[in-house]
């Protein structure tokens, strides 16, 4: 599955989401590039949206070019004890990074990431 940008992928997330609507969903989001997508989702489901703070492990020779990232002790795990379900659009095998599955992966700045909070807070994105 390739979508167009991060917007695409949320608007074909939403679809196998709608039915969690009326539950008064939370989204979250792992900032910066999962926010665009989640902001997505959340307008779609008139849901509240938050971060997921994690730590990005660099690679060596470009801290900037993300290899995998961090959650705080324990984060996972509580989630997974909080959350009623987990939905995945696709598990790629083999799969090697995110941004193969996009035509459009550029990086989402603290700007972009606050802009679409602000949308969403204002009704549109």
């Amino acid at each position: 599955m390739k979508f167009k940008d991060r917007k695409q992928a949320g608007q074909v997330l939403v679809e196998r989401l709608e039915a969690y609507r009326s539950d008064n969903p939370l989204v979250l989001a792992i900032p910066r590039g999962g926010v665009p997508l989640a902001a997505e989702v959340a307008k779609k489901l008139d849901a509240d949206l938050d971060v997921l703070l994690v730590h990005k492990i660099g690679a060596e020779n470009n801290p900037e070019y993300a290899v995998g990232s961090v959650a705080e002790s324990g984060k996972i795990q509580e989630l997974e004890s909080l959350a009623d379900k987990v939905i995945v659009l696709d598990v790629p095998q083999p799969f090697y990074s995110v941004g193969e599955f996009y035509e459009d992966f550029s990086q989402v700045s603290d700007g972009d990431m606050k802009l679409s909070f602000d949308q969403l807070a204002r009704g549109n994105t």
